[in-house]
């Protein structure tokens, strides 16, 4: 909590956790991607004071985000087999 007070001097510091929300979107799924979301939910977890949890979530939010990556890629395998199966039945 210390921590905060801290930062709550620093002219233009909103903390993430003041009922703002955190988004973004990610096209390459890959190492730099998953440091950038460690990095903001260590921040957000930090001002909450409950950085023990960090790994944890973070362990459940990187399986979200590749599953996500597989399902818009087996939708696009899909929408590209349908188009096929339509070119061929409709000439």
């Amino acid at each position: 909590m210390e921590l905060q007070f801290l930062l709550a001097d620093v002219p233009g510091f909103i903390p993430m956790s003041e009922g703002k929300r955190v988004r973004g979107a990610v096209q390459v799924y890959g190492t730099q991607a998953r440091d950038q979301i460690y990095s903001i939910g260590l921040r957000f977890f930090n001002e909450m004071g409950i950085s023990n949890f960090l790994d944890d979530v973070f362990c459940c939010v990187d399986e979200l985000i590749k599953n996500a990556v597989k399902a818009n890629y087996k939708l696009l395998l899909i929408m590209e087999t349908m188009y096929c199966l339509n070119s061929r039945m409709n000439p």
